[in-house]
């Protein structure tokens, strides 16, 4: 897969002589780059990866879905105000030389000596800024909001399958309208569905008595012109009978993109709605981390002759709370972000496709247009009043401007003509449906990030947090208990689940930092004074 930095706009002094960089990565690269992250970043809530799958995973239409999988999830890691400066990440974006790759794997993926005291020491925020009523307010809001959104955005994806269900419906219904015009001014049978056919399909046929029609002679069915007419050179019904086969093609197109719509551009809007799909598991670790310190801070703080010991617990757990209120302001922007991207596509879309077919809908329409008798030669052309009429609306396309003619001569058989026996025989293919998210299962493992657990648990130089959720994935969000995708990468699995899983830290104890509340990170500002 290529992959790249996001390049930032050209400013003044930039020019194109700036020098990009193209890397080609593999998904176990993408591996290596999430629990390199989750490593060093214990208190951001990584996306998952997508789903390690082996089957069908050398198919062209896999392999396309993957691809785009990796890169939203690339996406959404360098949005994090965090995640984006961290040193794996460019290191993954920019080597390009094979060499430096393999040496600097093992780098990134040798756990931190004390992970929690290398995260949290780089945390900055004002101190004594924690108000504890506002703190147990802020996240009983965002987990009740996180688990309604969840459900909606759920919701929203299984309408979203209907809706493109019904666009391939809509499509179906186009091109049998297509093939009765067909058959109605050629004078064709159509046969009845055959038993199996889809009942999607199963529209209802043209019906005709064995006396009625003979495919050699269609004597008072249509004239020698081809026209829909039992009177001989009829020009009426023949002008009128080839702007009803030009209405019937153009049917057929506007099946085709009914078609292609819903298989194609309304997949991509269906699959980007992962993007904000089950925030609930997403951040369940870092609401468990805020509630844990936040009975810690309320313990430590309550007691006004405490020992100096207990302020500086209480100095760490402010800079854990503002690190968890940082990240619940980090998915309120970034959710805002996805909404608005993912409604402006699908309106975008929709307008884009609308506008196609009426554009095909107006040429057909144009057939229909009486064209004026040319004036005698010699004479001017005279007008005369008549009663006002509406204004049509002007349009802006080409068909508009310049109508298509219709051909001169006897009715040309229509190419879709050769199809009318067999209309309704052909059931369309099944619409390609969106990769699961990792958290579509039945049973959703509970990400609740092991190097969050320990890395609060050193913190604190206590036991932390219980451990030992039934299931527990590996924290590279790939595979479920005695998942092994990390084990080439050098991060020993669990197939129990506890608190040796795959790429879990060891529970080492947190030495008294001086001045933890000081740093690089200004989760302060990021914050903002709420979430």
């Amino acid at each position: 897969m290529d992959s790249h930095p996001p390049l930032p706009a050209l400013g003044p002094d930039d020019d194109d002589s700036t020098v990009h960089v193209t890397v080609q990565r593999r998904f176990s690269h993408f591996v290596f780059l999430h629990t390199a992250l989750t490593r060093r970043l214990p208190g951001v809530a990584l996306p998952p990866l997508p789903d390690k799958q082996y089957a069908g995973r050398f198919n062209d239409d896999f392999i396309e879905a993957r691809r785009g999988d990796l890169e939203r999830w690339l996406s959404r890691v360098v949005r994090h105000p965090l995640a984006r400066y961290s040193e794996v990440l460019i290191f993954f974006l920019s080597c390009d030389n094979e060499k430096e790759w393999q040496q600097g794997i093992p780098r990134f993926l040798a756990p931190p000596p004390s992970p929690a005291a290398s995260f949290y020491a780089h945390v900055y925020h004002p101190e004594f800024n924690v108000d504890e009523e506002d703190a147990q307010e802020t996240v009983d809001k965002f987990e009740r909001h996180l688990r309604v959104a969840g459900q909606g955005v759920q919701g929203l994806r299984g309408v979203f399958g209907k809706v493109r269900e019904a666009g391939l419906e809509m499509s179906i219904a186009q091109r049998a309208l297509s093939y009765s015009i067909l058959a109605m001014i050629t004078s064709t049978p159509l046969d009845q569905s055959p038993a199996g056919t889809t009942p999607s399909l199963a529209y209802s046929m043209t019906q005709w008595e064995d006396d009625e029609y003979d495919e050699d002679n269609k004597k008072g069915l249509v004239n020698d012109e081809g026209a829909w007419c039992w009177r001989d050179e009829c020009e009426d019904c023949l002008e009128r009978t080839k702007a009803l086969q030009r209405m019937a093609e153009t049917l057929q197109l506007v099946a085709d993109a009914y078609d292609d719509h819903a298989r194609r551009t309304q997949l991509a809007v269906h699959d980007a709605l992962k993007d904000i799909a089950h925030p609930s598991a997403l951040y369940a670790g870092v609401i468990d981390t805020h509630r844990s310190t936040l009975s810690r801070y309320t313990v430590a703080s309550a007691d006004v002759s405490s020992p100096v010991g207990d302020s500086h617990r209480v100095a760490r757990c402010e800079t854990v709370l503002n690190a968890t209120m940082a990240e619940f302001d980090t998915y309120h922007t970034q959710k805002g972000e996805d909404i608005d991207r993912i409604a402006k596509d699908h309106l975008d879309s929709e307008i884009a496709f609308h506008e196609q077919v009426l554009k095909r809908l107006r040429t057909a329409r144009e057939a229909f247009n009486t064209p004026p008798d040319p004036p005698p030669s010699g004479k001017a052309p005279t007008f005369k009043a008549v009663s006002p009429r509406p204004v049509p609306t002007p349009t802006t396309s080409a068909s508009a401007s310049f109508p298509q003619p219709l051909p001169p001569g006897p009715r040309q058989p229509s190419i879709y003509e050769r199809d009318l026996a067999a209309a309704y025989t052909r059931a369309p293919a099944p619409l390609p449906q969106p990769t699961a998210h990792i958290y579509d299962g039945a049973t959703t493992i509970r990400p609740v990030s092991s190097a969050v657990r320990d890395g609060v648990s050193m913190l604190f130089g206590g036991a932390g947090l219980k451990t030992g959720y039934a299931g527990l994935g590996s924290p590279t969000g790939v595979g479920g208990a005695g998942s092994s995708v990390g084990s080439p990468l050098g991060s020993p699995t669990s197939s129990t689940g506890g608190t040796s899983g795959g790429g879990m830290l060891p529970g080492l104890p947190l030495p008294a930092i001086p001045g933890l509340n000081r740093g690089s990170f200004d989760f302060g500002k990021i914050w903002g004074g709420g979430a």
